[in-house]
């Protein structure tokens, strides 16, 4: 099993990677007076057997990040007589991490939780670092808190039970990651093939120990996102205005990052801060996955309010991560006018 460290401050949260790790729940459970489980219905029906606590059972899909879905949640708490000394188990990807987090966050002015991602997503990258949060219509994970999970146990075995769709997702953040810091994952994808998909607990655990590293190295030299961990927002300016626009239909998160990567990419091109070939190579390594088509009907101006409304904006500049090359990202922070010049030629640059 491997082991990763992620230090803060005071605090050390381990990331355990390995067939065996879910063994270890029972060891990190009893600290605690009570353990609930959150999982969604999927989840719960492949794995819930496997873990054997109370259960808290949401529906699958973004909608469930919301401020009812966080009451409901809550109240079964409450019901379930959880204190100050009791704990959450987080079992699912990153939906159920992101609002399971939130509540521990919340209840009672925070409780300690447990992240036991299932997605390939949530594995590499939401379970890992402590952000939690829902949703509002106006705009993606716009109500959250900083809650750092007490461990982190993943389990590459059960990215069997995944559909394309959702290892795909996944694969959007594995690029994300290659194109901000760590290039040689595109070989490893080359590499897998097919294989990634149907055997993906044999051919991506390279890939996740690598990008769990990453990341825990980045959390750990910046846990508030005040500066390097600004780095892993690469591709989620454009990409969250997307699934905000389309209302959460349209793409799942990591085919919005992928689309994000591509057309930031194409942004920096416009703004002279990448040449030709850098930006063929980061599209090439997006269209390794396969990019997502854009709805014809997308609205423009819907996008460009969920970017005026983007949480990683200061005063009137939008924040965007752009690549300077692959494996280089910077801030770069522009306004709405500049933004709207640029804006359909980057989603649609066969078009304008």
């Amino acid at each position: 099993m491997v082991r990763i460290p992620v230090t803060l401050g005071q605090k050390k949260c381990d990331i355990l990677i390995g067939r065996d790790a879910w063994q270890q729940l029972d060891k990190y459970a009893e600290r605690y007076d009570r353990v609930v489980v959150i999982t969604d219905r999927n989840v719960g029906r492949l794995y819930g057997g496997r873990i054997a606590f109370p259960k808290i059972v949401t529906e699958p899909g973004e909608t469930s990040k919301s401020w009812a879905s966080a009451e409901k949640v809550i109240q079964e708490m409450l019901a379930l007589g959880l204190t100050r000394s009791s704990a959450v188990i987080a079992l699912g990807g990153g939906v159920v991490g992101d609002l399971a987090g939130f509540c521990a966050a919340i209840y009672m002015r925070g409780i300690p939780y447990i992240q036991v991602p299932t997605t390939l997503l949530a594995q590499i990258d939401s379970a890992i670092g402590g952000k939690t949060a829902i949703d509002l219509p106006a705009g993606k994970n716009l109500i959250g808190a900083f809650h750092q999970p007490e461990v982190v146990l993943i389990n590459p075995e059960v990215l069997q039970t995944l559909s394309r769709a959702d290892l795909v997702s996944g694969l959007g953040e594995v690029v994300k990651y290659a194109v901000m810091a760590a290039p040689e994952l595109l070989d490893i994808l080359r590499a897998g093939g097919e294989m990634i998909f149907t055997a993906p607990h044999e051919s991506l655990s390279q890939i996740i120990v690598r990008c769990c590293t990453i990341k825990a190295e980045i959390v750990s030299a910046d846990e508030w996102d005040q500066g390097l961990r600004k780095q892993l927002n690469a591709g989620h300016t454009i990409g969250h205005a997307l699934e905000t626009a389309t209302s959460f239909r349209a793409f799942t998160h990591g085919e919005a990052v992928l689309f994000g990567l591509a057309a930031e990419a194409r942004l920096s091109y416009r703004l002279g801060l990448l040449d030709r070939q850098q930006l063929a190579e980061i599209e090439g390594a997006c269209q390794l996955i396969g990019l997502p088509v854009v709805p014809s009907d997308l609205s423009l101006t819907e996008v460009k309010q969920a970017l005026l409304r983007d949480k990683k904006n200061r005063a009137d500049r939008i924040s965007f991560m752009l690549p300077r090359a692959m494996g280089q990202v910077e801030e770069v922070l522009l306004s709405i006018d500049e933004v709207e010049r640029h804006l359909e030629a980057v989603l649609y640059p066969g078009k304008v």
